[in-house]
């Protein structure tokens, strides 16, 4: 089996809980390196990732000829920079969410991968949830029959400001928008595809917010279909994540998929017989009508699984696989978050063409 050898350029929590825990779990992938400078974090490599090389400078992995595969974990506002740094020097690169600050960043990114031959990719994880991939097959099935409205709701409760928190600073890229955003709005694009129109409300919610805290976006298409699409700071209760109307039924799921909490706790999907696998209390509720019926079900959700994002990067790099997540989807999440700020700033609906 061929191996790739991988350096990550951030070795925090980004890459400690989502990044380096999957990649140790596909075969083939080697983590040959992580860069980081904070004590805490060199700790903990050391402790839960020995085999990997703690470096302190992104030379050290950049001029590495060894390393095929540079995964870049570090604050929104070095992504374009170290993207570019790394497809200068030849390495395929995979960018965590969101994939730069803005739309220009992003198609200079994807010029110069293709102009070198390189893959370029972005670390949409949450298209492995199990929930998600519920979504699709629901969407399949047409038993809610033509969709008229879709829901995503991503919240948190945190009435505090969080110290030393590069998100929740007034900088580029910092906020809920590009963070939560990244997530949902991709998620939206891949079951309906792009928008005709957009109004956005980004805001910040909190007193003591420097960053947007919270945003409603909704998404309009020629077909008549409303999205809608929130998150927040300040929800301290269940909200359902998912809401899916048609003209037949509704789809309604709350709870998260759950490898983010095992990730987070500690757990590695390789040494997890049920990783993915949900609490049936979290199933959603399907709502429907066969033949003027009023049919209701419990839909067992799909087995979610990171895996597959880095399974399928392994694949595209030693045998030319298609790639599961292109840069050019994600170069799209990125316009429909600057159109939603400019949405908020007008205060009207934008096209999108």
């Amino acid at each position: 089996m061929k191996v790739i050898n991988v350096g990550i350029l951030g070795f925090g929590k980004g890459a400690q809980i989502y990044n380096a825990p999957i990649i140790q779990s596909v075969k083939g992938f080697n983590l040959k390196k992580g860069k980081t400078n904070n004590p805490t974090s060199v700790d903990y490599a050391k402790e839960h990732f020995p085999e990997m090389e703690v470096v302190s400078t992104d030379d050290d992995i950049l001029d590495d000829a060894d390393i095929q595969l540079v995964i870049i974990v570090t604050s929104n506002t070095s992504h374009f920079s170290l993207a570019k740094a790394a497809l200068e020097k030849g390495k395929n690169v995979i960018v965590d969410k969101p994939f730069t600050i803005t739309t220009a960043e992003a198609d200079e990114l994807i010029a110069l991968a293709n102009e070198k031959h390189l893959m370029l990719t972005v670390h949409q994880n949450r298209r492995f949830d199990g929930d998600f991939q519920t979504l699709h097959k629901l969407l399949e099935s047409n038993k809610l029959g033509n969709i008229a409205t879709f829901e995503i709701h991503f919240d948190r409760f945190r009435n505090e400001p969080k110290l030393n928190a590069w998100r929740e600073e007034d900088i580029p890229g910092s906020g809920v928008l590009y963070d939560l955003g990244a997530h949902i709005f991709d998620q939206a694009v891949q079951l309906f595809g792009l928008p005709q129109s957009i109004m956005g409300d980004v805001f910040c919610q909190r007193k003591f917010s420097k960053a947007v805290d919270a945003f409603n976006v909704i998404w309009k298409y020629d077909s008549g279909l409303r999205i809608v699409l929130t998150a927040s700071m300040l929800v301290a209760q269940d909200m359902p994540h998912y809401v899916l109307n048609g003209d037949n039924g509704s789809y309604v799921k709350y709870g998260m998929d759950p490898q983010e909490d095992a990730l987070r706790t500690g757990e590695k999907p390789s040494e997890n017989p049920n990783w993915g696998v949900e609490n049936p209390a979290n199933y959603g509720k399907l709502v429907y009508f066969d033949k003027n019926k009023k049919v209701e079900e419990v839909v067992p959700t799909e087995i979610g699984d990171y895996r597959l994002f880095y399974q399928n990067i392994y694949d595209h790099l030693t045998d030319g696989a298609q790639l599961k997540v292109q840069a050019s989807e994600s170069r799209n999440i990125i316009r429909l978050i600057e159109l939603a700020m400019q949405s908020t700033a007008e205060n009207k609906w934008i096209n999108w063409f």
